[in-house]
C-alpha cells in the first residue's frame, strides 16, 4: 500500500465507512495490535491486521480476529477474505492456525491507479 492509501486522512475515511469491523487492542494507554475490516455488501475484506512484535504470540492477533468475527457473524456477513504476502511465514502460519484456508484456485491482479500516464 502506498502513503497515499495509508495516511491519516484516507485511514479516516475507511473507518467512517467501515464504522463495526475495525478494533484495537490497548493496554495501559499503549496500542498493541489492529484489525481492519471492510464490507462490500457482498463480503468482508481483511485489509490490515497487527501486533506490536513485543507482543507477538501472547493472543492479541487471535483475540483481535475472533472479536471480528463475532461482528461479521452478528451482522449476518457469511464470508471473508483477506491477502497474506507468500513470504510472510509468521502470517501465514496465524491465518491456517485460525482456520482459514488458502485458496491455489484464484490469481491476484492489482493496478496502481496514483500513477497518471500523460497521453498526447
Amino acid at each position: 500500500m502506498s502513503a497515499q492509501d495509508d495516511n491519516e486522512q484516507a485511514i479516516a475515511a475507511f473507518l467512517a465507512f467501515n464504522p463495526e469491523l475495525n478494533f484495537v487492542a490497548v493496554q495501559a494507554e499503549q496500542l498493541l495490535g489492529v484489525i481492519m475490516c471492510g464490507y462490500d455488501g457482498r463480503r468482508a475484506t481483511i485489509y490490515h491486521m497487527a501486533v506490536a512484535q513485543n507482543v507477538q504470540g501472547k493472543g492479541i492477533g487471535t483475540a483481535l480476529l475472533q472479536r471480528l468475527e463475532q461482528q461479521l457473524a452478528q451482522q449476518q456477513i457469511s464470508k471473508a477474505r483477506l491477502l497474506v504476502f507468500a513470504d510472510n511465514q509468521s502470517g501465514n502460519a496465524f491465518w491456517a492456525k485460525q482456520g482459514w484456508i488458502w485458496q491455489t484456485a484464484l490469481n491476484y491482479y492489482s493496478k496502481d491507479f496514483s500513477q497518471t500516464e500523460e497521453t498526447e
